[in-house]
């Protein structure tokens, strides 16, 4: 907080003592008190003030001044501190809410895709379900005609069944996707990607 000497400034080793403390990074802002002979402060004060003296203190009042002078500056030195330490806290907090919002911006990246696969996935569900149904109900209508032939009628019931099985199959599918999906979320979370990994894996 402070560094108190008792020397003459004329002592070519007072100068060797400053320049030690102030060549360190950690003691470069240190402040210097000085005791002094009594009135002997105005002589002092130029030269000291060059040698990063910043208080002076007469030895005949030392003992009864000390104790006030030292609580100024260590009072100055936790404020310092403190605010040394809120501005690290503020910093570190800064750096976070930095990561924080890449972390928000990848995730908002990975939902908008996982969105797109999700509507691409149910665009080609409904594709596949009218296909299959188009077949159930149109081939349905033409066994109704009695114009038609035995072969012919076994040859729309074959593509009726053959459109059924693969309705069934694909509903199959859908419950075990949802399945799968669910199972995932609960045992994982919300996670973008297991949807995302689930639609790839269905679309294969």
């Amino acid at each position: 907080a402070l560094a108190i000497f008792d020397m003459q400034l004329a002592n070519s080793d007072f100068r060797k003592v400053l320049k030690s403390i102030h060549g360190t990074e950690k003691t470069k802002s240190l402040p210097l008190i000085l005791i002094t002979e009594k009135d002997a402060e105005q002589a002092y004060s130029i030269e000291g003030l060059e040698c990063g003296i910043v208080d002076y203190l007469d030895k005949s009042v030392v003992s009864s001044v000390l104790p006030g002078k030292a609580k100024i500056y260590l009072d100055l030195y936790e404020k310092k501190k403190k605010l040394e330490f809120e501005t690290e806290k503020s910093r570190l907090y800064k750096d976070a809410l930095r990561v924080s919002e890449k972390k928000f911006r990848e995730i908002k990246v990975k939902s908008e895709e996982s969105d797109k696969l999700i509507s691409s996935f149910f665009s080609n569900l409904s594709h596949e379900i009218r296909t299959s149904m188009n077949a159930v109900i149109g081939f349905s209508n033409l066994l109704g005609n009695e114009n038609i032939s035995g072969t012919e009628k076994l040859e729309y019931i074959k593509y009726i069944n053959n459109s059924s099985t693969e309705l069934v199959n694909l509903i199959d599918n859908i419950i075990d996707i949802a399945k799968i999906d669910t199972s995932s979320l609960l045992r994982n979370g919300e996670s973008v990607g297991s949807r995302s990994n689930l639609m790839d894996l269905y679309a294969t």
